[in-house]
């Protein structure tokens, strides 16, 4: 059995698996890694700007988005993140705090 290490240097928040491939988001960074499922090892860091506290991260495989829960700075700042798994710059603060409140 092969044994690999992996630094992680901030609290992983939540991880998520798509398509043979790991997303990792951890806390305090406005990254998600992704990794090949079978060797661990990194293949690329998707960016996400704005994104500030991810608490956690899951993935559809239907249509190949990733869905970052984001705690922000306040509460109003809470809000779901939706990242394209096929074309990762292509993101969007797909739900907000307020947008999920109704009147």
């Amino acid at each position: 059995m092969q044994w690999f290490t992996w630094n992680v240097v901030e609290y992983v928040s939540g991880v998520a698996f798509l398509e043979s491939n790991l997303y990792i988001v951890h806390r305090l960074f406005n990254t998600i890694h992704v990794c090949t499922s079978d060797t661990f090892k990194e293949v690329q860091v998707i960016t996400v700007e704005g994104m500030r506290f991810p608490q956690d991260i899951v993935a559809c495989g239907i249509d190949r988005q990733l869905y970052v829960a984001d705690s922000g700075n306040n509460p109003a700042e809470q809000c779901i993140w939706r990242v394209s798994a096929a074309n990762p710059s292509h993101y969007v603060k797909w739900l907000t705090a307020r947008s999920s409140v109704s009147k």
